[in-house]
């Protein structure tokens, strides 16, 4: 759930967002905020910052996906400017 949401993080402070993952975890509000508490402040697993939730794996592994995204993407501009070079085009004055 968390590695699919955006940036990684999931926000619990939208409740259509905290509702749903409460549904795929069978989990009333009380059982899911103790669930969270737990593995926040107990086992260290999560990440809580003001309701926002990730782990440290997940963060990393973000983190390395976009800078390979980026090497990528400059990989990609670096080949199309090698490969196709800009065409001047040389604009007549000449009304012959």
């Amino acid at each position: 759930m968390i590695a699919r949401s955006s940036q990684c993080i999931l926000n619990l402070n939208k409740k259509a967002i905290k509702a749903s993952v409460m549904s795929d975890l069978q989990m009333d509000e009380n059982e899911f905020d103790n669930f969270i508490n737990i593995l926040t402040n107990q086992c260290e697993l999560l990440i809580n910052i003001d309701g926002n939730i990730s782990t440290d794996i997940v963060r990393e592994n973000h983190k390395e996906v976009m800078k390979e995204r980026i090497r990528t993407k400059e990989r990609r501009e670096k080949t199309i400017a090698e490969t196709k070079p800009f065409n001047l085009i040389k604009l007549s004055t000449d009304k012959s």
